[in-house]
């Protein structure tokens, strides 16, 4: 995705003319970047709803509990409708849609300046929603405040993305409609800035041993089993014993010698009455 935008940024700076007033374009230079320019706010709107969807799915799999739950799959639909509505919008915002491009066609291109300081002011607030939808359920964790303040400062880096986006909205406000070729090019270092930030704050929370390798050092298994072998001439037992044998405590554990553990496997299947002859072990 990177590298498509790369590319095309590549392409309307050295076959077009972005950065450069329209007026000192030829009519191909023109043509080439309103064309870059068209077919990039397809993959920004692709670029922006991948990431914020991959930050959502992870809250999901990190804190389960079901008003969280029913938040960020809100958040998620939302973000579903306006990627949706981004792409319904680039292509009908101009009539006929090659207006986009080719400016010696009867056509035109409605509330385009509107189009984009609502686009700029909903990323903004997005991008804020996003970040501060896990806070409540991390202060309410029993873990060290310090703890929480890192984790809160973890996922307070896509307050990245909001700046970018108040970037975005001064620059439409400030930004010469009539000469649009000039101003893409802080557009474009913008777009790409937001969707590098994006990428970045999604990896942040699973790259700690990258940053932290002595905290995430695997420790030694604390379990230990029996070295002996299972004795061969433990006494067979019923399956309703061996039940009572698994429901005396919640954790099932090896009793030395194995002889629990043989019985309840000699003892087979309870639906089937199955025995397992001893010589197998």
């Amino acid at each position: 995705m990177r590298h498509q935008i790369r590319s095309d940024r590549e392409a309307g700076t050295v076959h077009g003319g972005v950065g450069v007033h329209i007026t000192s374009l030829s009519l191909a230079q023109l043509v080439v970047t309103l064309k870059v320019f068209f077919a990039s706010q397809f993959f920004w709107a692709t670029s922006v709803a991948s990431f914020r969807l991959a930050i959502l799915l992870l809250y999901i799999e990190i804190f389960r509990r079901p008003g969280f739950l029913r938040a960020a799959t809100a958040t998620a639909v939302i973000i579903g409708l306006y990627y949706v509505a981004c792409l319904l919008t680039v292509c009908f915002l101009c009539r006929p849609i090659n207006f986009n491009w080719n400016k010696t066609i009867s056509g035109q291109c409605e509330h385009t300046r509107a189009i984009e300081i609502f686009s700029a002011v909903f990323n903004m607030v997005l991008d804020v929603w996003v970040v501060c939808l896990p806070l409540p359920i991390v202060w309410q964790l029993q873990m060290p405040t310090k703890k929480k303040v890192g984790i809160s400062a973890t996922f307070a880096l896509g307050l990245i993305n909001a700046g970018i986006n108040l970037g975005r909205l001064i620059q439409s406000i400030i930004c010469n409609e009539a000469d649009a070729t000039y101003c893409f090019e802080d557009s474009a270092l913008l777009v790409m800035g937001e969707m590098s930030s994006g990428i970045l704050v999604a990896c942040v929370p699973t790259m700690g041993p990258v940053f932290f390798p002595n905290r995430f050092r695997p420790t030694k298994t604390a379990y230990k089993l029996s070295r002996r072998p299972f004795q061969r001439d433990a006494p067979a037992v019923s399956s309703a014993e061996s039940a009572a044998s698994i429901n005396r405590s919640p954790y099932t554990t090896l009793q030395e010698g194995g002889s629990e553990l043989q019985a309840i496997v000699r003892a087979g299947d309870a639906n089937t009455r199955k025995q397992v002859p001893a010589e197998q072990f």
